[in-house]
Parts: C-alpha cells; sequence; structure tokens
C-alpha cells in the first residue's frame, strides 16, 4: 500500500508539474476558435514543414496580374509615342526609353501584383542584365562605327552580335515571365503539417494543401 500510494503522489505531481507548463499554452489557446487553434501552431510543440512561398492576402487574381504586367510593358511605349514630336530625335529617343521601360519593369510589376515577388525580381535582374549588355554594345558599336568614318568594321559587327543577344535575353525574359503570371500567381502553398493545442487541451494536427 505504501509503496502505490507512493506511486500515486509521484504521478500527482508530475501531472502538477506538466499542468503548470502547459499553462501559458492552454491559456492561450482558450482564446481560440477551435479552427484557429488547430490551423496555428502553438509553443515550442509547433512543427511546421517547409511551404512554398504564398500569395498575400492583398494580390490581385490571376487575370488581373496578367492584365497589369501587359499594361506595365505597353503604357511607356505608348506615353513616349504620344507624349514626343513625330519625327524627332525626341521621338526616337523616347520611345527607346519607353520599350527599355517596360520590357524590363512591365512583367516585373505583373507577378509583383500577383504576389509572387521572388519570381518577379529574378526576372527584373535577368532583363536588367540584358539591357545593359544591349546598351552598352550598341553604344560601342554606334561609337566604332562612326570613328572609323561610318565604315563597318569587325569590331563594330562583333558589339552588334552581343547587343542583339542581350536585347534577345531581355525579350524572352520578358515573354517568359508574362507568359507564366498566370499560372505563377494561381498557385498556393504546398503541403504542410501543424501541430497544436485546442481549447479542450487536446493535441490537433492540421494539414494544409
Amino acid at each position: 500500500m505504501n509503496s502505490c500510494s507512493e506511486c500515486l503522489r509521484l504521478v500527482r505531481a508530475l501531472l502538477a508539474v506538466l499542468g503548470v507548463a502547459l499553462c501559458p499554452i492552454l491559456a492561450r489557446a482558450s482564446t481560440l476558435s477551435p479552427d484557429s487553434a488547430a490551423a496555428a501552431p502553438l509553443g515550442p510543440a509547433a512543427v511546421a514543414a517547409p511551404s512554398a512561398p504564398t500569395r498575400s492576402r492583398n494580390s490581385l487574381s490571376p487575370a488581373a496580374a496578367l492584365g497589369v504586367g501587359l499594361a506595365a510593358t505597353a503604357v511607356p511605349t505608348m506615353l513616349a509615342y504620344g507624349l514626343t514630336t513625330r519625327d524627332s530625335r525626341a521621338e526616337d529617343i523616347a520611345l527607346f526609353a519607353g520599350v527599355t521601360t517596360g520590357i524590363v519593369a512591365g512583367p516585373a510589376l505583373g507577378l509583383w501584383s500577383g504576389g509572387r515577388g521572388d519570381l518577379a525580381k529574378k526576372g527584373l535582374i535577368r532583363r536588367s542584365i540584358g539591357a545593359a549588355i544591349c546598351l552598352g554594345s550598341f553604344g560601342a558599336a554606334s561609337a566604332i562605327f562612326q570613328g572609323s568614318s561610318d565604315q563597318v568594321t569587325d569590331a563594330s559587327v562583333l558589339f552588334g552580335i552581343v547587343g542583339a543577344a542581350g536585347g534577345l535575353l531581355a525579350g524572352m525574359s520578358a515573354l517568359h515571365d508574362l507568359a507564366i503570371t498566370p499560372s505563377a500567381t494561381s498557385k498556393g502553398s504546398r503541403m504542410s503539417g501543424q501541430v497544436g493545442f485546442r481549447p479542450d487541451g487536446r493535441l490537433a494536427l492540421s494539414i494544409r494543401f
């Protein structure tokens, strides 16, 4: 009997210690609804699997994000064409700047508005590099061409090819990002699991897809 009573006292003591340790967690869980308590991890017992980047609650729908990307790509060129004098050097410069701005920034704005800032940043870097190569190489080719009394040289041809490759990189990246905008912005997170406590003190496992 003495050994049984000692065992019971030991068990009660352990339960009391466990209750004190879990008191803050249970108090926090009691302020949540059953669904939110099951979905949100509580305390150190929470375990979550890695998930893919998710769309923000304030992000646009896939169709709207594509519309933003297309508009941001085309509007700079349209503004440059409408605000400059026809057949002038200012029009040529404005159209060049408008096309470059639209190609570089337009698709990124579409992905960003749809909650995929990660893809927007990668595409923006690629197109910026391509545009820089294009502008620098064509500028060098033009300078060499004018310095050689308007004669085509091997160096000017080489820089022209490199510039065309940079422009092709920027253009293909823009088309790629516009094409993937609907699918990329419609993807949710991967499956993830979370462990937490419900208001009644029971352990709950929540799986999201």
